[in-house]
């Protein structure tokens, strides 16, 4: 038998970056909006999606979930397009995550 075929090939696969997705506070998006948006489209829970909706209130800001890039900006643009639809000046920016995937 061929010795070259037996050799196993091992691969290293560098593992993705992850960005965290971040929504931002502001004084003309209603709060239960928000709440809407981080249950239909993070899959958050209502309390989860109310806990984190809190944060973003009284921290300005607050990560609503970590993704992939594609995933994340996908979410994002979802997000931003909706928010635009009720001229809610909602803003939501990305960022590499810190934290290990």
């Amino acid at each position: 038998m061929d010795t070259a075929l037996e050799e196993k090939v091992k691969i290293k696969i560098a593992p993705l970056k992850m960005y965290d997705v971040i929504f931002f506070n502001d004084d003309y998006t209603p709060m239960d909006f928000v709440v809407k948006l981080l249950v239909s489209v993070f899959n958050h829970n209502i309390e989860s999606a109310t806990e984190i909706m809190l944060k973003v209130h009284e921290s300005d800001s607050a990560v609503v979930g970590t993704y992939i890039y594609e995933i994340a900006d996908e979410k994002r643009n979802i997000c931003l397009d909706f928010a635009k639809q009720y001229k809610f000046p909602l803003r939501i920016e990305m960022e590499e995550s810190s934290s290990e995937a």
